[in-house]
């Protein structure tokens, strides 16, 4: 009885499995694109928890399969759920995500930023590294990005500073190069631009030049990958 017991289980968890890697696909796609090594926290808990609950259901054959199924439904329209107030409200975005962190500027490392992430010295240098950059001095910029990646500018590369993101103005990219809100609105009102809400991303670059974004730019001419 016991050797049936155990082909029967077998067969529940051959069964179990063929059916819920199916459902673990159609999650993965609904869920949209991901960066798998890149993460962002929350992204990074649902994967976690949803490995939890498959793995608990695969393994065990007293777990009801109809609770694992809806247990995965309800994980993927959370996650769907926290991907749309993140897109449609930006305060929450930051607060459910890490913001990028400069560890090095214009040369030199910054060790209470390297400190408030709870990296080292020879953490950065490392990544440093694996971006082919042996020399700090060569560096105008590093920042630990919100997803741990490492993105380094270096100098003599062109660049260009955040001035505004989804109609909020980054106040202190204003203050760090001497312009006004005045200045700004200036700058808009030359690209036929009258109003903060109407801009999606403006930057200020190293060149002197504004490049502005609006909302709901025109698609018109934009080619289409398909693969």
């Amino acid at each position: 009885m016991t050797r049936l017991h155990q082909f029967a289980d077998l067969w529940i968890v051959v069964g179990r499995t063929s059916t819920i890697f199916p459902l673990m696909l159609l999650a993965a796609l609904f869920m949209g694109k991901r960066s798998v090594g890149e993460l962002p926290v929350f992204d990074l808990l649902v994967v976690l928890t949803l490995g939890s609950i498959v793995a608990a259901d695969i393994v065990d054959p007293r777990i009801d399969h109809a609770h694992t199924a809806a247990s995965i439904v309800m994980v993927v329209l959370l996650e769907r759920l926290v991907s749309w107030a993140a897109v449609r409200y930006r305060r929450f975005r930051l607060v459910t995500s890490f913001e990028p962190t400069v560890v090095v500027y214009q040369g030199k490392l910054l060790d209470r930023n390297i400190g408030s992430i709870r990296y080292t010295i020879d953490n950065v240098l490392q990544m440093l590294r694996d971006k082919g950059v042996f020399d700090v001095s060569r560096v105008e910029m590093a920042i630990v990005e919100g997803t741990g990646k490492l993105t380094v500018l270096e100098r003599g590369q062109p660049f260009s500073y955040t001035l505004i993101v989804e109609g909020i103005v980054n106040e202190d990219s204003l203050r760090v190069h001497g312009k006004s809100m005045a200045w700004l609105e200036e700058q808009l009102r030359a690209q036929g631009i009258e109003s903060l809400g109407d801009v999606f991303y403006a930057s200020f670059g190293s060149d002197g030049r504004v490049s502005v974004s609006r909302r709901r730019e025109s698609e018109a001419g934009v080619p289409r990958f398909r693969h």
